[in-house]
């Protein structure tokens, strides 16, 4: 679908918006509380890679392409208005030290009693971590990304991003003990 793409298939484009879409929303969701910021910058990242298309890489994870340009767009655009403001409050933003962790609505749907009571601790627990172990996190088993790709994003080594793989799970097993084991079988 990408080589299609970057060849003129405007079709092709379309689906890529739509397959990916939502899921940059998502994403950007845990950096700003700002829907119109996020939205311009999700827009603005289709915009880019459909203007320089002809420019592109052929063979590229699409996912974590897309995901690390709107990363920088998000980033950029603060930062411009940090810039072009005194007064950062009046702003409704989400900084990158806060990385906010929740599920999504399909997956918060839980049978019974006893699995919600679980997701709630685990998430409570996982909102507890560091921002940058909470991003990581997320991007390796919500993003499927891989530990070198995550690196990237992060501006960290491949060891590093995978000691704080290492370290976040090994302090959620810790604190939830049987909790989140309770919750995982039914997975």
């Amino acid at each position: 679908m990408w080589k299609c793409f970057i060849q003129g298939d405007d079709e092709a484009f379309a689906s890529i918006y739509e397959l990916y879409v939502d899921v940059l929303y998502a994403y950007g969701k845990r950096y700003t509380a700002d829907e119109d910021l996020l939205l311009d910058c999700v827009q603005e990242t289709f915009v880019d890679i459909y203007k320089y298309r002809a420019s592109l890489a052929s063979e590229v994870n699409l996912k974590f392409y897309l995901l690390s340009s709107l990363k920088r767009k998000l980033f950029r655009s603060i930062k411009k208005f940090h810039l072009q403001q005194d007064r950062i409050q009046s702003y409704e933003y989400i900084n990158s030290d806060s990385f906010e962790l929740d599920f999504s609505a399909e997956e918060s749907l839980i049978h019974n009693e006893e699995q919600a009571e679980c997701l709630k601790t685990l998430t409570d627990q996982m909102n507890l971590l560091p921002a940058k172990q909470k991003e990581i996190l997320y991007l390796r088993f919500n993003g499927n990304l891989e530990y070198e790709q995550i690196a990237v994003m992060m501006n960290i080594s491949v060891s590093s991003c995978r000691t704080q793989v290492y370290r976040a799970v090994k302090q959620l097993r810790r604190k939830l003990e049987g909790t989140a084991h309770r919750l995982l079988l039914h997975y």
